[in-house]
This record gives C-alpha cells, sequence and structure tokens, in this order.
C-alpha cells in the first residue's frame, strides 16, 4: 500500500467493509450506561460543593448545573469499559477509574473558571460566565476550591505514578496560563 493523495478514499471504503459486528440494540445500550454515568458524575460534583456557603457554592455549581458535553469524562469512560472489556470486566467500572472521569471535568472547569477571569469573558457555553455572575475575587476563590477538590481525588487513587502523571497535568495547566498574564 502506498501513501496517495486519496488515503481518505481507502481508509472510508475500509472502514465501511470492516463495520463494527456490534448489533444496535448494544450499542445503544452502551451509550446509555455511559450517559448514566455521566449525570452521576455530574451529581457527584455537584453534591461536593452542598457543604459550602453562597455565594462559593453557586459560582463552584454554575458551569457543572449548566450542562455541558462532558467530553472528557465521556472518553474517561470509554476506554475504561474497552479495558475492563478486554479483560473480562465489561460490567465494572472501577472506582479509580470513575475518580479519573471526576477528576478531568473537575480540572477542566476550574480551567475555565480560570480562564474566562483572564479573558474577561462575559459568557461561556451561552450562559452568563462565572466572573460575570460573582465577581473576579469569588470566581478566583470557585476555580481555586474547584481545582483543590479534584486534586483531592487524586489522593484516593493510591497509585503514586497515576498520582505523578495527573499532579503533573495540572501543572502544566497551570503553567500554561502564565503566558495570559
Amino acid at each position: 500500500f502506498i501513501f496517495s493523495a486519496n488515503y481518505h478514499k481507502i481508509i472510508f471504503h475500509y472502514s465501511r467493509k470492516f463495520k463494527s459486528r456490534l448489533n444496535f440494540p448494544y450499542r445503544l445500550m452502551h451509550e446509555l450506561k455511559i450517559k448514566k454515568e455521566l449525570v452521576n458524575i455530574r451529581d457527584s460534583i455537584i453534591f461536593d460543593f452542598i457543604e459550602y456557603d453562597e455565594p462559593i457554592k453557586s459560582a463552584c455549581m454554575h458551569y457543572f448545573k449548566n450542562g455541558g458535553k462532558y467530553t472528557r469524562p465521556s472518553i474517561v469512560l470509554r476506554i475504561s469499559h474497552l479495558v475492563n472489556y478486554h479483560i473480562q470486566r465489561a460490567q465494572e467500572l472501577k472506582t479509580s477509574q470513575m475518580l479519573i472521569a471526576k477528576f478531568s471535568e473537575m480540572i477542566h472547569t476550574a480551567s475555565l473558571v480560570h480562564d474566562d477571569i483572564v479573558d474577561f469573558s462575559d459568557k461561556r457555553r451561552n450562559f452568563p460566565s462565572v466572573n460575570k455572575l460573582y465577581g473576579t475575587r469569588t470566581s478566583i476563590l470557585a476555580g481555586n476550591l474547584i481545582m483543590s477538590k479534584a486534586t483531592s481525588l487524586i489522593a484516593q487513587l493510591n497509585d503514586p505514578m497515576l498520582i505523578s502523571i495527573l499532579t503533573n497535568t495540572i501543572i502544566d495547566l497551570v503553567s500554561g496560563n502564565r503566558y495570559y498574564c
């Protein structure tokens, strides 16, 4: 097979030829399971901030309550299901896998809160941004609290290598934001 300018046609041809053998009801059931797990993650995140006083509580919950695609936890859950299927545990999601999915959404959202402050953004996902509704000080505290809660999830993993990887992810994220200042 020689690389050609029409490689996309070849890929399309073979992707149609070797379509997934999974039947539709199974795929639908799997998608519904992922959606249910994403709702559980969202609810769990929101529950984490119930104990705090206003306005920090509402500021932390703002983006989680207003929806979002939950792309990062969705990817984590899909990969987790594939890995578990491979090791004959397709029905189970490990607690650590759910924590990583939750962590990914919380870190992403904390970065959005901080990004909106740095960019002076008034809107996010067609809703008023946290800093527009609650002001800069509360927004900074909310972003920091979300980041801190996400970091506390990492400690629950009891896996030094994974803790190191996720902690370095946070460091890279925060150090990348210094270029905006």
